[in-house]
């Protein structure tokens, strides 16, 4: 009875004092700090022997020093693991911002200042000595390609004018590379990138034998007549679709191709 007693009694103090609580209760979820969480861990893992429960037997102390020696050991190992966490996690880029993103370049002012005699060059839209500028778009397309090669088009921008260079080629792979580089300067974020997007797939289109699909491109024949928009495929897109990229819709561009055609016409007569 006595020993029942005390048996009971041992067992309230065990669980007043406790040799191992439970962290749940604690609230350690709530501890940011692998060192603090190891501490804490200790805290509450560590023997805590009642006073009147100390060992007396040697067997009992060498139990009470195992349990600290693998505890020490299991603290030294945890430890280990957070520096190597730590350090390992402050060494790597962050995924979200790539090393490479973070340095802004700065556009290409040669490139810029080809753009603005490609564009000078095609004043009002029409081309008055066609021979000299197809010689002048050749040499912007070669200067062009060597920066591309050489990583020298980095910005929105750059991919923006390099498509307008290459947009104004003679063959269906300038179109083409043409498209490439405007669909790269709409993915950095350039505003007017769609509308080339849209215009270089269009030449391409049309260069391969088939129907372009925006509506973007106008004929205007040699010997004068009508300004037409050759084969067009009126059906495949919706005029949403054309003005997210910028293009007028289909009853706008019959209005754009009736002002063409007038301006057209007067620089046929010489009006």
């Amino acid at each position: 009875m006595h020993g029942g007693v005390r048996g009971r009694k041992s067992a309230e103090k065990e669980g007043a004092e406790g040799r191992i609580i439970a962290p749940e209760s604690q609230g350690l979820e709530a501890v940011p700090d692998a060192a603090a969480t190891i501490c804490t861990y200790v805290a509450w893992t560590r023997p805590v022997w009642p006073v009147n429960d100390r060992p007396s037997s040697r067997l009992d102390v060498i139990m009470e020093q195992s349990v600290a020696i693998r505890l020490t050991a299991l603290v030294a190992a945890l430890a280990l693991m957070s520096c190597t966490e730590s350090t390992s996690s402050s060494a790597e880029p962050s995924p979200e911002t790539p090393a490479a993103e973070t340095e802004s370049a700065a556009d290409n002012e040669e490139l810029a200042a080809m753009f603005a005699a490609d564009q000078a060059a095609r004043t009002g839209g029409m081309i008055s000595n066609g021979v000299l500028v197809t010689m002048q778009d050749a040499e912007r397309r070669v200067r062009t390609r060597a920066m591309l090669d050489a990583s020298q088009i980095n910005t929105a921008q750059d991919y923006f004018h390099a498509a307008f260079i290459f947009q104004h080629g003679n063959e269906p792979d300038d179109f083409l590379l043409a498209h490439a580089l405007a669909v790269t300067a709409v993915s950095k974020g350039h505003a007017r990138a769609p509308w080339i997007a849209a215009a270089t797939l269009d030449r391409y289109l049309q260069n391969i034998g088939r129907s372009q699909i925006y509506g973007t491109q106008y004929r205007f024949p040699s010997g004068g007549g009508e300004v037409t928009q050759g084969e067009y495929d009126r059906e495949l897109l919706p005029d949403a679709l054309r003005v997210a990229a910028g293009v007028p819709t289909l009853e706008g561009q019959e209005d754009q191709r009736r002002h063409m055609q007038e301006q057209f016409d007067q620089s046929s007569t010489g009006d």
